[in-house]
């Protein structure tokens, strides 16, 4: 906008442009933040000032949208390396669509990967002193990126590129008041004329008609706010300039009357634990008054969470006080609402964030016109938005207590109902809807080839007719991208993350499912197997191209020996099953067979660094989806050791001694032993657990301020849900767990935890689906795989008695056993030491299960099928990346299996040594003496960058494994990381 800028200072500007409501919501909105750590180590310790060397803010606007490139530039006057932590509050409704770190001085722009592989390059880069940068968006407007080094007394730059939609009562609102000066500081609006609010108060003179401005020791205490002026065109077009596609944006004035229905009035209220930091005061009183508005005299009220859906008629004098005392537990289900009555011709009204954390919400409807409105600082406002627009309903967004008024003129605004929108020859175009004023209309969407949009309207007889301007459409990818992040999220839960963001990268716009991430060498982008941003350096561009040949090499050698070296290594396996062992004395028996060698690992140093060369080949693709089946109910018992904090739950197999399957679930040789597995008692010593006990009966209530103290917290509802199970509440156990789902925290580690938990407490479906969507993010590793079989296994274990859910059963083993030989049988970018043969024993554990219910399947190949029966089986696998944690058994004979010696004189055999996270490792003795089995665990070696804390253990202790009579005790257990102290965890008794 050269020649056209025109400034007004301090709060003459803001008035003219912001209401009241607004600017006090603007108030609570922070500008760029900075924070930064020694190393990335996240402590008060490690904690360093870090100041803005220079702030550039460049803002086009095209029509209603405008696009703001903001360089900043971080120095650091310490004399140790730093990790930096850059936030901004962007303008409501902005997306991210570019990100640029400098790597040796030279901008590189960061490319979109999904959220989990971006964190995961991140993170291997940042342990191996490397310079990556990475941008992860939520469902708020926050802007978040970290970036390593930032090194002692340098700096580093980063560049970002978002997309924002003009509010038509706010316009663009960019909060940049600051609490210190910035060195240098620039701003350069640029595109339709606008105009303009500037964020300093004490303007220089002669600024107010300059088109630039910059100036130096700048304290900016004031939000940067544009009003777009009046445009000459209902239809304007530009081209994005990733993809290369025409999109429209159409701004109209048109008719339209929106009728206040007078009758029943149904409210849906989300009690899931995401709503506790919402404007749920505000809301009630909306919700009063939206009923008051429509004559009800009494409301329908729904409240809902993952937990289930409760309906009852409350007083319209008494709503207020009702949602009040609504408590919020469990997470965010909307499957729950399927079986609500819903009166006919009802207005219904949903608060709700829209996060889903919880099964699916495909295809999700109400049978009634629903309005949406969300008013917390995470919410989904593509789902919102089409949810409400698909149904004749609006999607309001409540942003404080003085904005109910607002709020209600919005439900009750007029708004014209689209009918059709398409191209000449009738073909639909799929548009966002973009909020406007009474009686217009704003939408965007893919341009038809031939320039022609068709509008109907409800009550229009004709159809409104839009033309791309003649002459060039210039560059600008401001439709686009808005256009791509609202589809996106409107999909995001019936797509795998692949898709996501693939579609991400087509519009180079990130979302909460992929991120941008910049790598800082070429062997970076082919270890981490993501392509390089297409403007990379040439000579950069030509060292990927010669690193990625030689990866895909590699890979092609070790496809091809793959099968050749699993077979070696399951002949090995069973070969030491079938070594004849004394059990009375020490060394094997003279006639014995000797069992193959067993390599020991030389344990790393904690000093020791990863190496930065070239790293194992990309993944396969993830495996289907298993066919869905049946939830069954639970059983329990528990435990823990002070520093150990471990809960188990006792699966029993008896139903295995039915006749079903005849000799085929008979093996030769086949003993049965006597014995008992014994785990210490849970006892957390938590202080929220010890207030809980004290409250008895009122413990409702005591929850309630806990949650205030520690709800933020997974561990906290991890904890509360054990302590539920232990009282006997199965449901509330369930809530507490899928409540830690609902927490901004939560992370793929805290997914796992989750299901471990559910299928601990019987929920074996919900289980199973939170590990589907595990194994769609973590492709790169095969742990998922086998989480995701044995989860099968314990739900075919659990339905398998019966006659009508055999079936069923059959199809989980099924599914198990292809999981469980792709587990052994691919090559991940992520080695698991032992895993194949871990893998093995399982699947054909579940294959003598699958026969016993005439069942059959050929997935595992001849060379890899022997059924290993064994006296004692214990295996251990934990939830976090770059750790290595230590099984330990103690024989009766005092004899330790542990990583130095992992093979007893008497059989006992640990399988494999993992040292750099996830498991499994396992002990296993075919034929074991008589006495107490002791098992210890501790942790080798932690990841000191893991934000998550303790690591958790999974530890299933299996007795008689492989046979009719076998049972288990499946363990949950928090591991204090410190001293490398060994925790107690079980111990076995065989007679």
């Amino acid at each position: 906008m050269r020649g056209a800028l025109r400034l007004f200072a301090g709060l003459i500007g803001l008035t003219l442009f912001l209401s009241t409501a607004a600017a006090h919501a603007q108030e609570d909105r922070a500008g760029p933040r900075l924070q930064a750590w020694v190393d990335g180590i996240r402590s008060e310790n490690g904690k360093r000032d870090v100041r803005f060397a220079a702030l550039d803010i460049d803002v086009t606007v095209r029509g209603n949208i405008a696009e703001t490139v903001l360089t900043a530039t971080f120095a650091n006057p310490n004399p140790q390396q730093l990790e930096g932590q850059f936030s901004l509050a962007m303008p409501a409704g902005s997306v991210v669509n570019g990100y640029a770190l400098d790597i040796n001085g030279q901008m590189v722009e960061g490319v979109l990967e999904t959220r989990y592989r971006a964190q995961e390059a991140y993170q291997r880069r940042v342990t191996a002193r490397i310079d990556p940068g990475l941008v992860e968006v939520d469902y708020s407007d926050r802007f978040e990126t970290r970036v390593y080094p930032i090194l002692p007394n340098g700096s580093r730059t980063i560049r970002l590129r978002f997309v924002t939609p003009l509010d038509p009562e706010t316009g663009y609102v960019l909060p940049l008041r600051m609490a210190t000066p910035i060195s240098r500081f620039s701003l350069d609006i640029d595109g339709d004329p606008v105009r303009i609010a500037f964020p300093q108060s004490n303007i220089p003179a002669g600024v107010a008609d300059a088109d630039e401005f910059e100036a130096e020791n700048v304290r900016l205490d004031r939000d940067l706010v544009l009003m777009p002026q009046s445009r000459s065109s209902a239809m304007i077009v530009s081209r994005h300039p990733d993809s290369g596609e025409a999109f429209f944006e159409i701004e109209d004035a048109v008719r339209a009357v929106r009728q206040v229905d007078f009758g029943s009035v149904h409210i849906f209220w989300d009690r899931s634990v995401s709503r506790i930091d919402d404007e749920r005061e505000a809301e009630a009183r909306l919700a009063a008054e939206f009923a008051g508005r429509r004559g009800a005299a009494n409301v329908a009220l729904t409240l809902f969470d993952s937990g289930g859906a409760e309906t009852e008629t409350v007083a319209l004098a008494n709503l207020i006080e009702r949602l009040g005392r609504v408590r919020y537990r469990g997470g965010t289900s909307y499957a729950v609402l399927g079986g609500v009555d819903i009166a006919d011709r009802a207005s219904c009204l949903m608060f709700t964030d829209g996060r889903v954390t919880i099964d699916d919400r495909r295809n999700f409807a109400l049978p009634c016109p629903v309005s949406t409105v969300a008013s917390g600082p995470e919410r989904d406002r593509p789902w919102l938005r089409d949810l409400a627009e698909r149904s004749g309903g609006a999607f309001v967004e409540l942003e404080s207590a003085d904005g109910v008024a607002e709020a209600l003129a919005s439900l009750s605004r007029p708004a014209p109902e689209i009918v059709s929108i398409a191209d000449s020859t009738g073909t639909p175009i799929e548009i966002v809807r973009l909020p406007a004023n009474d009686n217009r209309i704003r939408l965007i969407g893919p341009l038809p080839e031939d320039g022609a949009v068709m509008l109907r309207l409800s009550g229009r007889n004709s159809t409104l007719r839009y033309r791309e301007p003649a002459g060039q459409s210039p560059i600008f990818a401001g439709p686009g991208a808005l256009w791509a992040s609202h589809r996106i999220g409107v999909t995001a839960s019936e797509r795998a993350p692949d898709e996501l963001a693939a579609m991400a990268r087509r519009y180079n716009v990130a979302t909460p499912q992929a991120s941008f991430i910049v790598l800082d060498t070429p062997a970076d982008y082919v270890t981490s197997d993501i392509p390089p941003p297409t403007n990379y350096p040439e000579e950069l561009m030509a060292q990927y191209a010669e690193f990625r040949e030689a990866a895909d090499a590699a890979m092609a050698r070790r496809r091809e020996g793959r099968m050749d070296q699993l077979v070696a290594m399951w002949r090995q396996t069973v070969a030491w099953w079938e070594a004849d062992y004394d059990r009375t004395r020490q060394g094997y028996r003279d006639d014995a067979i000797p069992p193959p060698p067993i390599p020991v690992t030389p344990r790393p140093d904690d000093s020791e660094q990863p190496p930065s060369q070239l790293p194992p080949p990309p993944p396969p693709p993830p495996p289907p989806p298993p066919p869905p089946v049946s939830r069954p109910a639970p059983e329990q018992v528990e435990e823990d050791a002070q520093a150990v904090i471990v809960t188990g739950s006792r699966v029993s197999n008896d139903g295995f001694a039915n006749e079903a399957g005849g000799q085929d679930r008979l093996r030769a040789g086949l003993v049965e032993r006597e014995g008992t597995i014994d785990i210490r008692q849970w006892d957390p010593e938590r202080r929220y657990i010890a207030a809980l006990e004290a409250a008895g009966d009122n413990w409702q209530t005591a929850l309630d301020v806990l949650v205030t103290e520690h709800g933020d917290l997974p561990v906290f509802w991890f904890d509360v849900g054990e302590w539920h199970w232990l009282a006997g509440r199965q449901g509330e156990a369930r809530r507490a767990v899928e409540a830690a789902l609902d927490l901004p925290t939560r992370d793929n580690q805290t997914l796992a935890i989750a299901a471990a938990r559910l299928g601990r407490y019987g929920d074996h479906d919900r289980a199973i689906w939170l590990l589907e969507r595990l194994v769609e993010r973590e492709t790169d590793r095969p742990q998922p795989l086998r989480t995701l079989a044995l989860a099968l296994v314990d739900r075919a274990e659990a339905t398998m008695d019966e006659a009508s859910t055999q079936p069923s059963a059959r199809a989980d083993l099924e599914r198990a056993i292809e999981l469980l030989v792709e587990t052994a049988t691919g090559i991940y970018d992520v080695a698991a030491n032992g895993i194949e043969t871990t893998a093995l024993v399982e699947a054909n554990a579940a294959l003598f299960r699958l026969r016993m219910l005439y069942g059959s399947s050929d997935a595992i190949p001849p060379a890899l099928r022997a059924h290993l029966d064994s006296d004692f089986r214990v295996v251990m696998e934990w939830n976090t990346p770059r750790t290595d944690l230590d099984l330990w058994i103690t024989e009766p004979s005092e004899f330790q299996v542990g990583y130095p010696s992992r093979l007893s004189p008497h059989g006992g055999r640990l399988t494999a040594d993992v040292t750099n996270g996830y498991g499994p490792e396992e002990y296993m003795i075919r034929s074991a003496q008589d006495g107490a089995y002791q098992i210890e665990a501790n942790v080798f070696s932690g990841d000191r960058a893991n934000p998550n804390g303790p690591s958790r253990l999974t530890m299933r202790v299996y007795r008689n494994y492989g046979r009719q009579s076998q049972s288990s005790e499946v363990l949950d257990i928090e591991m204090e990381s410190g001293d490398r102290t060994r925790q107690e965890i079980a111990t076995v008794t065989i007679e």
